[in-house]
Order: structure tokens, then sequence, then C-alpha cells
């Protein structure tokens, strides 16, 4: 049986669709105020390079996780970490600060030891790290003078002297406010054989695999844009003319809960990947 698990493994395969270092999205697993201003602290603000915006905890912090894809598996040998949140010195100063992250790649895990300062804090990894998906573990705080929240305001990825994640991110999401719910992997199938895996990104792509159970069955890879089009949600894979559309199931709460394309190869229920419970 092949399932969803050996997708990093597939995904380096497709060098026909590749773009190193393009990010799909990051989330969190909290965000201060992420019901009332839903953008305003997004996990995506610590990709953008920009000090005028942070990530900020739901609550104190602790064990806070943010999860980043990007489009395909992509090396890093070095990152760039701007701690608590440096819109202004006030701001550093009552907000409280990352202290220690615990950065994870599959079964690898570095910890990044940040001191309590503004500015940029460099990390370098030998060998270096190759993924697509990185998850950041907040294990330790410095306590803030007036909230218990804690910031991050840049995580910013190298590879040699370029940027990994690109200069033009922080456009994109504010252009893309409204399709932060979205922003995920999904996957389709028998919940203890998960088989297609569907990411949407924040730049309006989106990558999608199929790996059947039946190992005689070829896997499909698909890539295309996605939308929403007068609030209906769209995707459309490349080199083909129509535009699919996906239905959305929301909870009691309007939180966007599942997904369903009734159109093959990409048919299918989805669900989100992680079980727990992200907010931006």
């Amino acid at each position: 049986m092949r399932t969803v698990s050996c997708l990093v493994g597939c995904l380096c395969l497709a060098a026909g669709w590749a773009r190193a270092g393009d990010v799909m999205y990051a989330r969190s697993d909290g965000a201060y105020m992420a019901r009332e201003n839903p953008s305003r602290y997004t996990a995506l603000n610590v990709l953008d390079n920009d000090k005028t915006t942070a990530w900020c905890s739901a609550g104190t912090g602790q064990n806070a996780e943010i999860e980043i894809v990007f489009f395909e598996a992509t090396s890093i040998d070095r990152v760039d970490v701007a701690t608590g949140n440096q819109m202004d010195a006030n701001d550093f100063a009552a907000f409280g600060r990352v202290r220690e992250i615990q950065l994870q790649s599959g079964e690898e895990v570095h910890s990044l030891k940040l001191s309590d300062k503004t500015g940029l804090q460099t990390f370098r990894f030998d060998p270096t790290i190759h993924s697509d998906r990185l998850l950041l573990k907040m294990k330790a705080a410095y306590r803030g003078k007036k909230e218990r929240h804690v910031c991050l305001t840049d995580v910013v990825f190298y590879a040699g002297k370029k940027i990994v994640q690109g200069k033009d991110l922080g456009r994109h999401i504010r252009a893309h406010g409204d399709a932060l719910p979205f922003l995920d992997t999904w996957v389709s199938g028998p919940s203890d054989a998960r088989e297609k895996e569907l990411v949407f990104g924040v730049r309006g792509d989106f990558r999608f695999i199929w790996v059947p159970a039946d190992p005689d069955q070829p896997s499909v890879r698909l890539k295309g844009a996605w939308r929403l089009s007068d609030n209906e949600l769209q995707v459309k894979p490349d080199k083909e003319k129509q535009w699919l559309s996906v239905k959305v199931k929301r909870d009691d709460a309007e939180r966007v809960e599942r997904l369903k394309i009734e159109d093959s190869p990409m048919a299918g229920v989805y669900d989100r990947r992680r079980t727990t419970s992200l907010d931006w």
C-alpha cells in the first residue's frame, strides 16, 4: 500500500513543475486577534522580510508551532531570525520575544537560541536542510512588559546569498487576505491511507499529487491556479481551460472545515492534514 506519506520523495521527482523556494503558506496553531483581524498577526508575516509586520501567539506561546510549506523540496543553509514584535521599540518591549526555536525538518531538529535584542540573528546549517516542509516550535520566550503574547517578526531563509522565499511575498500576502482560510495542506482518501494531497499557496497556485493505493496504478501530479470568484472557491489545473468548482463546508463558527471536488482526477472530499485546529 502506498499513501501520501511518501509525498516528499515523490515531489522531488517532479522537476518539470518545480519552483525552488516559492512559499506555499505558513500557518500557526494560534495567532493573536485571529478572529477580529485575521491578517494582523498571521504566521505568513514572518516570511515577508518586513519588520513592520509580525506573528504573535494566541496565548503565551509556549510550544506554539508554525508550519511552513514550500512548492518543492528546497535547500537552506542559513536562516536569519528577528525575534519579538519589532514594529517599534514600544511593541518590542510590550510583547514577549521568542527565546528558543526548535526548527524541525522531518527527523532532523535544530535548536535556535535567540538573544533578547532587535535586528536579525543568523544561524547556519551544515549540512544544509533540504525539505518542502519545516516546523518551527517555540520552546522558550522572554516575557513582555504588558502583553502575554509572544511574537516573531521575521524568519528569512537563504541558499547561498539568495533569499529562498523571494522578495515579493509581502505583496501577495496583502493582496490575498481573503485566501487565508484555505492556505493549507488538504488530504483525501481513507483515514488510514490518504491517497491525495492538495496544497493551496498564497500566490494563487496549487500543487496536487495522487498516489493510488494500488501500486500498479500510476501517480498523478498536477499544478495550477486557484481563486475565489464571487466567494466561490475554484481551481484550474495547467493546460485546462475550465475552472473547477470546489464546494466548501464550514463549521458552526464559520471556519473552513472540509472541501469537496467532483471532477476527476482531483475528485474527493478533503480534510486538513493536521488534526489540531490551526488559526491565523
